[in-house]
C-alpha cells in the first residue's frame, strides 16, 4: 500500500470518530435530489435560515445560513456554476482523496475560512467561517466525504 494512502486513510480513520463524539454540535440528516439519489450529512446547528433550491433536471441545493454570516451548502445541481464560485485550480491546488473526491481550501479576507469537496455528482463544504468555528464546519464536512450516495 502506497504510504501516503495510508496516512490519508488514517487520518479519516481518526477524524471520523471526532465528528460523531461532539453530536450536540451538529443535526444528521440526509440529501436527497428529486431523482432520488441521497447522501447523509452532518450539518453544524444553529443555522438561521436554510434555502433548498431545485433545478429542473432533478438537481437541488441547500444552503444553511448562520447568523454570523457562515454558510453550509451541499449540492448536485447541473445548473450552471455562478462563475463568482469557480474555484481557481491554478491557484487552490485540489488535494486528491482516495474515495477519487476533490478537496480545495483556503482563507477569505478577516481570517475566513472556505471549503469545497466535489465528490462525483455532489458538492458541499462552506464559506466565511470563523477560525473558532473551523474545525466543526471541517468535521461536518469530513463525515459527508466519509459517506456513499445512494
Amino acid at each position: 500500500m502506497n504510504p501516503l494512502h495510508f496516512m490519508k486513510m488514517y487520518l479519516l480513520t481518526l477524524l471520523l470518530p471526532l465528528a460523531s463524539c461532539s453530536m450536540h454540535y451538529y443535526k444528521k440528516s440526509e440529501f436527497t435530489s428529486k431523482s432520488g439519489s441521497s447522501i447523509q450529512i452532518l450539518v453544524p446547528k444553529k443555522w438561521s435560515k436554510l434555502i433548498t433550491t431545485p433545478d429542473g433536471a432533478g438537481g437541488m441545493e441547500k444552503v444553511y445560513f448562520y447568523p454570523n454570516g457562515a454558510t453550509f451548502y451541499v449540492s448536485n445541481s447541473l445548473k450552471p456554476i455562478n462563475p463568482a464560485e469557480i474555484i481557481d485550480s491554478v491557484q487552490h491546488i485540489p488535494l486528491e482523496h482516495p474515495s477519487g473526491a476533490r478537496m480545495f481550501k483556503g482563507v477569505m479576507p478577516g481570517l475566513l475560512y472556505w471549503r469545497e469537496v466535489q465528490k462525483e455528482a455532489y458538492r458541499f463544504g462552506y464559506k466565511n467561517v470563523p477560525t473558532e468555528l473551523e474545525h466543526r464546519f471541517d468535521s461536518a464536512v469530513n463525515f459527508t466525504l466519509a459517506m456513499r450516495p445512494v
